[in-house]
């Protein structure tokens, strides 16, 4: 036994000729619901131009022949007229059983029934008198009749609740069709809206052991007549290009890990094999692996700028689908970045005169200030466990035993490090009631509010962003950083909470969604000011980037 499944949609029934429409409408004019919207159905309003035929909303034109369900001569059925072919000259037989799905969205569009435009007219149900006419005297079958009916919010138009739709609505009729095992199921589904045709797709080929997709394509004869033709489709292409577009759909949500996963699972060519390289290096930009060959290098100013960048456009992903965890967490650590890169970028030129055992010794800033994996600070050997000031010791040529607290003092004032600010007094400097006196903590400079302050030290035309103003005060309301509470309580987070941390834990009537804030606020001055302190980097247009590797992917 073979069963064939059908969508029926709003252009498969046409009119042929306009001779008789106006006195059918006639008719109806004043039936329900036609007279509750009490508009003409011109059939010139709706002609198409190539197959000179009428277009007429399906409900209307139900409506019209229910009373004359067996005199359509003036009907044309394109569509299921290529099926028919297809069936009787390809495959020799007509289908055993045969299912036409219609569309009736009243529930839920009354209301739109004055607008002749609503998706309300373009319901299907209407036309059951006339393909069950056709079936009869073409196929010689009773068709079966399933509808989609939504009861309650969006049309058959919305993707999501329209699969959840098709689905209940297959999975409960399904025993009507009285499948005795693995018999073959036809599926024709491209009329209707996308969202249905995309559904029963997917239904389909997890509801039944065996599918073949019949499908119809237009093209133009050698008179120039626009035809449609049938042709049939292996599920297993239809599989394929199923699976390819789940992984467009995770590439654009900035999932590349997932698609690649899938990708690997339907590679078929070079071409393939070509897509996946470009998977996997999306894959690792999105985790900012190793920008150089050298893992030194990746402290290096272009490399690590360019990583900020290359996360501000992750962080504008990641809010815009509303991962809001990822997104302040790599937000938090571009600014971090940022900091140090623009420190070492503004410490190159720099050098210092320090006079060592009565001899002025002039070393350049890079020999004494370093950013390595322990981050930014003193230069130091990390085997030196015990001694941590012994490698910018023997830079500075003294005997490792010697304190050299006013040498590092001495340093840091040269290279502009606001020693003397008050704030940087009220967090770096403690007095030291064992040796009595004041003593500064050199291993807090390369934390956010050291180097902040470095920074805006050696820029004063640095113009910081709230957010950036916010993270640099040392003594914040814990409550209130939601990056610490993400990182060391693992707190969840709501819209509103990003929006304010975002604005360094102000309030703005003015933004009420979280990505224009992070775009206004953040990404577009954090990006001014790159720019502002010449520091090097690519634009890298991740959004063209992810388009990019979409198009590639067939």
């Amino acid at each position: 036994m073979t069963i064939w499944i059908i969508t029926m949609g709003n252009r498969d029934v046409q009119l042929k000729s306009n001779k008789n429409w106006e006195s059918l409408y006639e008719e109806i004019r004043f039936d329900e619901p036609i007279s509750d919207c009490d508009k003409f159905w011109c059939c010139d309003e709706f002609e198409d131009k190539e197959t000179k035929r009428f277009l007429i909303p399906a409900r209307v034109l139900g409506l019209a022949y229910r009373r004359h369900p067996d005199d359509y001569q003036d009907l044309a059925f394109p569509i299921l007229d290529s099926f028919h072919d297809y069936f009787k000259k390809k495959l020799g037989a007509f289908p055993d059983k045969i299912v036409v799905l219609l569309t009736d969205q009243s529930a839920i569009l009354a209301s739109q029934v004055d607008n002749k435009y609503s998706p309300y007219w373009q319901d299907t149900v209407e036309l059951k008198p006339i393909v069950e006419s056709y079936f009869r005297q073409k196929f010689q079958i009773n068709p079966q009749f399933w509808t989609l009916t939504p009861e309650s919010g969006r049309g058959l138009d919305h993707w999501d609740k329209t699969l959840g739709l098709v689905e209940t609505t297959l999975y409960a009729k399904q025993a009507e069709l009285e499948m005795q095992g693995d018999e073959l199921v036809y599926i024709s589904h491209q009329a209707g809206t996308p969202a249905i045709s995309s559904a029963v797709q997917f239904v389909s080929l997890g509801l039944f052991p065996r599918v073949e997709f019949l499908v119809s394509y237009q093209y133009y004869d050698d008179e120039g007549c626009l035809q449609s033709q049938a042709e049939m489709i292996a599920s297993s292409r239809y599989w394929r290009g199923m699976q390819v577009q789940k992984a467009k759909q995770l590439v654009k949500d900035g999932l590349p890990g997932a698609a690649l996963t899938l990708y690997q699972g339907i590679s078929e060519t070079v071409r393939d094999r070509d897509i996946e390289k470009k998977l996997d290096d999306l894959v690792k930009g999105f985790n900012l692996e190793k920008t150089c060959d050298n893992r030194q290098d990746e402290f290096e100013v272009e490399a690590a700028i360019q990583r900020v960048v290359n996360a501000l456009d992750l962080v504008e992903l990641f809010f815009a689908k509303g991962n809001y965890l990822q997104g302040l967490t790599l937000l938090a650590a571009a600014q971090e970045t940022f900091l140090k890169g623009a420190i070492k970028h503004e410490l190159e030129n720099k050098t210092v005169t320090l006079q060592v055992k009565g001899v002025n010794k002039r070393l350049s800033a890079p020999e004494l200030i370093v950013w390595n994996d322990a981050g930014l600070g003193f230069i130091r050997n990390p085997q030196d466990k015990k001694y941590r000031d012994n490698e910018l010791k023997r830079r500075l040529q003294v005997d490792l035993k010697q304190p050299i607290f006013d040498e590092k003092l001495d340093i840091l004032k040269q290279l502009n490090f606001p020693v003397d600010n008050n704030d940087i007094k009220s967090v770096f400097w403690f007095y030291d009631k064992k040796n009595k006196k004041d003593c500064f903590q050199f291993h807090k400079i390369g934390s956010n509010t050291g180097m902040y302050y470095w920074l805006c030290n050696l820029r004063p035309d640095l113009k910081p962003w709230k957010l950036l103003t916010w993270i640099a005060q040392y003594e914040r309301e814990r409550e209130a950083d939601l990056r610490n509470q993400l990182m060391h309580n693992l707190l969840g987070v709501e819209p509103q909470e990003v929006i304010g941390y975002l604005l360094g834990n102000q309030r703005d009537n003015r933004y009420t969604d979280v990505i224009s804030t992070y775009q206004q606020e953040v990404k577009t001055p954090f990006i001014r000011e790159i720019k502002r302190l010449n520091l090097p980097f690519e634009e890298r247009g991740l959004s063209e980037e992810l388009q990019h590797i979409v198009d590639s992917m067939h």
